[in-house]
């Protein structure tokens, strides 16, 4: 009984009729069913309704039908379809430019996240992708040019693709954002990594304390201003929730036009107690900061082995 009475809420063949967060859900389920392989309108139509998500293949074909009208699902010449792999860009503005679409992304993943990893995610339905992390210091010297083109590279279809930086110099990241800023979609400051390296190197999240909290600020600030395009920072959580909630506000203040929390606490180099690097992420403090900042993007990073887990981040 409970099973119909579920259904019976979404037997409308007018999909707004549903409220927004079961629009949201299956849409998810959409996805999953195209992300799998292409299906015809109709037979897509029975698996939704067999799933019993919608109580006939009317209402169902009026739902995908829908996503087809924003973009979102594409049919090819044989009438199969499949997700949109890049989506139109988003209504919210920026500081500078406007953010691409940002609600599935390939986060950055040093030795993962190249050129063909990318494109492959993006033909299953990855909207948003970062290259891995890149040395600004050594890019914006690089004379030869040898650094720059193996870490930087991309193609027409790699796109929107966010270029994503370490630094703790002001002027070395402007001038290596300003260098690929013709040929990406926005530039992000790397305040997440954990590595050694980053200790021995001063950068990623060995940034985040309160000793280097203007350097941090002056890079967003004169990277902001030296490009054209939206630039996003990337953070783990600070000691306490308070902590980040003021650094969230100092970075948009700043110039960042979105910040991305991986919802782990920032790395020490012992790896002991907080600054461990086990354990699940805490999103629960990310749901928390994102209702502090409703017209502000706040992405949520952590706890992602499965499709269902990125269904259950989009919740927040």
């Amino acid at each position: 009984m409970a099973k119909k009475r579920r259904n019976s809420q979404r037997s409308s063949s007018d999909p707004s009729s549903s409220d927004g967060s079961a629009v949201g859900r299956e849409e998810e389920e959409v996805r999953q069913a195209l992300s799998k392989k292409p299906r015809t309108l109709s037979k897509l139509a029975k698996k939704l309704v067999k799933k019993g998500l919608w109580e006939d293949k009317k209402a169902a074909k009026a739902f995908v039908t829908s996503l087809i009208e924003q973009g979102s699902v594409k049919r090819d010449v044989e009438g199969k379809l499949s997700v949109a792999a890049v989506a139109s860009t988003t209504t919210i503005t920026a500081v500078k430019g406007t953010l691409p679409q940002h609600k599935y992304i390939m986060a950055p993943m040093v030795g993962a996240s190249e050129l063909p990893f990318r494109l492959l995610c993006r033909k299953y339905g990855a909207q948003l992708c970062y290259t891995p992390m890149i040395s600004s210091a050594r890019f914006c010297v690089d004379e030869e040019r040898e650094y720059r083109a193996e870490q930087f590279q991309t193609n027409e279809e790699d796109r929107p693709l966010v270029a994503h930086f370490s630094a703790n110099n002001p002027d070395e990241m402007a001038k290596s954002a300003k260098l690929v800023e013709s040929r990406c979609d926005a530039i992000d400051l790397n305040l997440g990594c954990p590595q050694r390296v980053a200790y021995v190197g001063h950068y990623g999240s060995y940034l985040l304390g309160d000793e280097d909290r203007e350097l941090v600020l002056s890079i967003v600030k004169k990277t902001s201003e030296a490009v054209s395009i939206p630039v996003f920072v990337k953070i783990r959580l600070l000691d306490t929730l308070g902590d980040t909630i003021k650094l969230v506000t100092q970075l948009k203040e700043a110039g960042a036009a979105l910040v991305a929390i991986h919802a782990r606490y920032r790395a020490s180099f012992e790896r002991t107690g907080a600054g461990a690097r086990d354990g699940a992420a805490m999103l629960d403090q990310v749901k928390e900061i994102k209702k502090l900042f409703p017209d502000f993007p706040i992405i949520s990073n952590g706890n992602i082995i499965d499709w269902g887990d990125c269904a259950k981040n989009l919740e927040f």
